[in-house]
């Protein structure tokens, strides 16, 4: 039996259990048990249906509270739903409910006697008889959508719609192609979707998309207020489009679908009239008692449904259809989607000339979601009414149509309101009136019409939220810090998560509201990728371990990682799908196979840095928790590094997968250093490596008898940062930074590893990335101060050549592979204009050959990509490289993006960025600012700023803005500034000092209280971040941090517009400190600019897994920065 576990809300006068378990059984007036009726305890939140024997059983959960009186509910297609209180102490006794059917009998005719036909035979002639019955031309309707949503027992969100419906013939053989390609091409057109609604559109479980002919216009909308009380956005995805795909007549689908007639129970219950038809009511169930595992985005194979038919007598016309999902549907396995606990499907068809035509579509769906430690219930009602049709052909505009899509919500179909329309359509046929109860509900704030007109008022007619201050004090040596956000950083908090959400809530409100011109943006994304992928230049399958693999979905629609056996066979090797079950933000990390094809990977979930690692059995499951890398050893070993309460790589480890036995191989005391585990391209070595963000050592591992020896190659140096790795042979290869301002490729025998050994083989000023070795060469991955420069080095003759490509400015990166024995290698190789592709080289005779090439939308020869210098104050020249079109910008330029990240020593790699893209498709710059801190220039560029240097970081950037400024002679508003991570706390300098510069600054994760966070050592990463901004516990670095650190530096005065992202289970970059920042930013700001948080609630620093969150984020970004263009 299918319990639906659920989190309970909690009473006052609980009880602490049932006495015993509450059984029961349903049956009709007649004495007939219904199957697969829906059961339900109203506070308890705890639910099941009927057996195919129409018993069900409710058992207490142990450890959970109930309450003492609850109301029993019991619904079934065709039934009146039944209702009864029930005290849960005495429930210990069978139960027997009768309900009574909801017939339309109009007493007043006599039901003349039928012809007699097995219920089967009537569903067969009703199939057979479509094409005669209903409507033969494509037509147009006018019709009313209504979306309702209720949160537990209170009504909070209506969307109405009038609409038009462009509707084709009956039957139709199945659901186009093209429709389902819409489905991708089409998201998000004119929405601001935020993708996530509790209630998916059906499509993916329990309908499909409709052919393309079958279109919805928006004519005109109105929404309510969203009045949750939990920041629950619930309204449903899909649109009025959703529900005409249910028409089962028209598709021949389902228990329609001839192919599946003889899995059904079909019983005549009786000759009724519906309406003034009479009609054949057959009821309907599943045969098998077994429960059917279904795959999402399939067609029913299965039969998953209960419910009535109603066939007319005289015509076999279906008439009206109800159902609703039976205990045979089992999408438990799906986790990530928002299935219903219950949906209810009536369908009705009219008589129009003799033609039946679909008249109305209602649907009733309810999902639980625990929010905190409660359970909310949220129930979905929609309902579509179609006026009489007429044969007419027309066009829509392709921004007025509800597409079914990823992510699209009718309520963001931007629309303003139009009074005096509603006023007038409201008192039309069409429209269907609102129950007194909902209306009551939605009004409790402001009268509906208000709440119409709020989407026409102005942004800054919407009220930001202004944080609470508490007193308190960091006490710090020689300094006290006061803090009256600091409550914010109170994890788990009801009073933070009110905050957050509160804060989310208000920038939901004001992307609605700014987001009306963000069309360009979606067209340009959306279409960017090819419909149909070319299959013979991008091959999906990879080796793994010398296993064949790719990725697919199965049958049950779960996503999985399968073997190859041949071109029409594959074996699952682990269902990614039922992997990520009950897990938010789901991540693989790593996935290895040993030399038995015994597979292991590693996850995170939530956002966090910590992994846990799996191993399959054939039995069971091996699991590692707080881990981060692992290696197998050999066939039973793994190695694995274990991670510390504060995220860091302290421990190299040892598993047995025979034994379950887990050693203990070293420990890594400083806490400013890592451990992490690297394979040689031989394969035949595996490296330990030890570093810190400036220094690292490299040690090999022996194993012999189960005793691990860790074989050093040279110790840890002060500065000093090398890179080892073996092809074949008696020699390792390496390249290192020990000379000052030099970057060298050496070469030394395994067994005489010391400093002296190592023999230059190439030595440049410039950093170099990787190298990858051939047969007679080394191929070297070199950074030339803005890109990447591809070289390679005889090791006889150390004679250097340079390979060109098409691009001045572009990224590669080695494909390394052990079995090569030439001097031919293989590269991944983008660049800002041009899409991702390998290449493979001939070293020898420089001939490259395209093996594998992603296909995009775009070639366009107006595409440039340069390099300008700024200079600073202190006469230092700063690189920054442009992406843009030159025929947009020729004669005017929209904008400039100028983006930054500047720390660590990490450099910029001009790559392919889908966003980029798109702005500059849409006439603006995309600028990189190469400041110092960052790598692009070697060792004493990112030493240049960082420590006690790091405002060189910051004053460069601010050089790049006036330049650019300057040189395209552009307004502020029309310059943006984007920081991510360490890039934010340039966001975070600029805001505090440079305002003025900048119409808007996004801030992407970023990181703003360094005080505080560098302060405490219990949190991630703080004491490995000592070597990058100091440790402020030395009062040298305490007060040089404190000048520049954006929270403690916001001051009153006016600020740009400023976007705030972050993720709540970020540990790099805390949400509360990038939370704090925004509520000190709002009260001290005195210029009507928005300030605005989003805090991803599920996600870490790499923000979500769900790519409709992310995409929808990308464009927040640029309706901001269009927003300020139009101040």
């Amino acid at each position: 039996m299918r319990l639906f576990l659920l989190t309970f809300l909690l009473f006052g006068n609980l009880y602490s259990s049932f006495s015993q378990e509450i059984i029961g059984t349903i049956k009709n007036k007649k004495g007939e048990t219904l199957p697969y009726a829906s059961i339900y305890l109203l506070k308890s939140k705890l639910g099941t249906t009927s057996s195919i024997k129409g018993v069900f059983q409710l058992k207490a959960l142990k450890g959970i509270s109930y309450p003492r009186l609850d109301t029993l509910v019991v619904s079934y297609v065709g039934y009146n739903e039944y209702k009864k209180a029930i005290y849960l102490k005495r429930a210990n006794q069978a139960i027997n409910i009768t309900l009574e059917s909801s017939l339309n009998n109009l007493k007043e005719f006599v039901v003349k006697a039928l012809p007699s036909y097995p219920p089967e035979k009537i569903i067969r002639l009703a199939i057979k008889k479509t094409k005669k019955n209903y409507n033969k031309n494509n037509t147009l309707s006018d019709g009313f959508y209504r979306e309702l949503i209720k949160e537990n027992d209170k009504w909070i969100t209506l969307n109405e719609a009038a609409v038009q419906l462009k509707y084709a013939r009956y039957p139709q053989k199945g659901f186009g192609s093209e429709a389902f390609r819409a489905y991708y091409k089409y998201d998000k057109l004119p929405w601001n979707s935020f993708g996530n609604s509790l209630f998916h559109h059906m499509h993916r479980y329990v309908s499909y998309i409709p052919i393309k002919k079958d279109q919805v216009k928006i004519v005109n909308l109105r929404v309510s207020l969203n009045h949750t009380k939990n920041g629950v956005e619930a309204s449903p995805i899909g649109g009025p489009g959703d529900l005409i795909a249910l028409d089962k007549v028209k598709y021949l689908y389902d228990f329609f679908d001839p192919k599946l007639l003889d899995q059904y129970h079909y019983k005549l219950y009786s000759e009724d009239y519906y309406k003034d038809e009479l009609c054949y009511v057959i009821d309907f169930y599943p045969k098998h008692k077994s429960r059917v595992a279904q795959g999402l985005n399939k067609k029913m194979k299965s039969p998953i449904y209960a419910g009535r038919i109603y066939i007319s007598a005289k015509s076999f016309a279906v008439v009206n259809i109800e159902y609703q999902l039976s205990i045979k549907a089992d999408f438990s396995h799906h986790n990530d989607y928002a299935l219903p606990n219950f949906l209810n499907v009536n369908i009705n068809y009219k008589k129009y000339n003799n033609r039946w035509m679909l008249h109305t579509v209602n649907t009733v769906q309810r999902k639980n979601k625990k929010i905190g430690k409660k359970t909310v219930t949220y129930t979905c009602l929609r309902d579509l009414q179609l006026e009489e049709p007429e044969v007419r052909k027309i066009e829509f505009n392709r921004d007025s149509v509800s597409y079914i899509t990823k992510s699209n919500q009718l309520r963001y179909f931007y629309n303003k309101y139009d009074d005096k329309f509603w006023n007038s359509y409201q008192d039309s046929s069409t429209y269907l009136k609102l129950p007194k109860d909902v209306k009551a509900d939605l009004e409790k704030v402001s009268p509906l019409e208000k709440q119409f007109l709020s989407i026409n008022l102005p942004v800054d007619s919407l009220q930001a939220p202004i944080a609470k201050e508490v007193a308190y004090q960091h006490l710090y040596p020689g300094d006290t810090l006061e803090d009256g956000y600091n409550w914010i950083s109170k994890k788990g908090s009801d009073d933070v998560l009110d905050y957050l959400k509160a804060e989310n809530t208000y920038y939901n409100d004001v992307a609605f509201k700014i987001n009306d011109s963000i069309k360009g943006f979606y067209y340009l994304y959306n279409n960017m990728f090819k419909a149909k992928i070319d299959t013979t230049k991008r091959n999906n399958s990879f080796n793994m371990n010398g296993v064949k693999c790719r990725y697919q979905q199965g049958e049950n629609g779960n996503t999985g990682l399968y073997k190859v056996i041949n071109d029409s066979a594959a074996h699952l090797l682990l269902d990614i799908s039922q992997a990520s079950k009950g897990k938010t933000n789901f991540w693989i990390e790593s996935i290895q196979f040993n030399n038995k094809q015994q597979l292991a990977y590693s996850y995170s979930q939530g956002g966090g840095i910590v992994n846990t690692l799996l191993v399959n059995k054939p039995l069971a499951q091996d699991t590692i928790e707080n881990m981060s890398n692992f290696l197998w050893l050999n066939d039973t070993s793994i190695l694995y590094t274990k991670t510390s309460n504060t995220g860091r790589w302290y421990q190299l480890r040892i598993f047995n997968t025979s034994t379950s036995a887990d050693s203990l191989i070293y420990e890594e005391k400083d806490k400013t250093f890592d451990i992490d585990i690297v394979k040689s391209t031989s394969d035949q070595y595996v490296f330990i490596l030890i570093e810190s963000n400036d220094e690292r050592e490299y040690y090999y591992i022996s194993y012999d008898k189960d005793r691990i020896v860790l074989n050093p190659i040279v110790p840890r140096l002060e500065n000093h940062s090398y890179t080892i790795d073996h092809k074949d042979g008696d020699s390792f290869y390496g390249i290192t930074n020990r000379k000052k301002g030099k970057y060298e490729v050496v070469k030394f025998p395994i067994n005489k590893s010391s400093l002296n050994n190592w023999k230059t083989l190439y030595s440049t000023n410039n950093p170099i990335e990787d190298f990858y070795i051939t047969k007679d060469l080394i191929a070297i991955q070199e950074y030339d101060k803005t890109t990447l420069t591809l070289k390679y080095v005889n090791k006889a003759t150390k004679k250097v050549s340079t390979m060109k490509f098409k691009d001045n400015i572009f990224s590669f990166y080695f494909n390394k592979r052990k079995s090569d024995t030439s001097n031919t290698i293989q590269i991944d190789y983008e660049s800002p204009k041009t899409a991702y592709l390998t290449y493979r080289i001939d070293l020898e005779t420089g001939e490259k050959k395209v093996v594998e090439q992603e296909d995009f939308t775009f070639n366009k020869k107006s595409y440039q990509v340069k390099v300008l210098i700024a200079t600073t104050n202190d006469n230092v020249e700063i690189p920054i490289t442009l992406f843009y079109d030159e025929a947009l910008i020729k004669d005017t330029i929209k904008g400039v993006v100028l983006k930054a990240y500047g720390a660590y020593g990490a450099k910029h790699y001009p790559e392919l960025s889908m966003e980029d893209k798109v702005y500059v498709d849409l006439g603006f710059i995309i600028a990189y600012a190469h400041v110092r801190g960052g790598g692009e220039l070697g060792d004493d560029w990112y030493q240049d700023g960082k420590l006690l240097n790091k405002k060189n970081t910051f004053e460069d950037y601010v050089a790049c803005a006036k330049f650019l400024t300057k040189e395209y002679k552009i307004k502020p508003k029309q310059l943006a500034g984007y920081g991510l991570s360490a890039g934010g706390l340039i966001m975070g300098y600029v805001a505090n000092n440079y305002p003025q510069l900048f119409g808007s600054l996004i801030f992407d994760r970023p990181y703003l209280d360094v005080i505080n966070t560098m302060m405490d050592s219990t949190l991630a990463l703080t004491t490995m971040e000592y070597d990058e901004w100091g440790n402020p516990h030395d009062s040298l670095y305490y007060q040089y941090i404190k000048s520049y650190s954006p929270y403690q530096n916001i001051k009153k005065q006016g600020y740009p517009n400023m976007l705030f992202l972050s993720g709540y289970n970020d540990e790099q970059t805390p949400y509360w400190q990038i939370a704090k920042s925004v509520a000190k930013y709002r009260v001290n700001n005195t210029s009507k600019s928005l300030i605005l948080l989003n805090t991803d609630l599920t996600a870490g620093h790499r923000g979500s897994t769900n790519s409709s969150t992310n995409t929808s984020k990308l464009a927040d970004k640029y309706a901001l920065i269009l927003y300020t263009l139009k101040k």
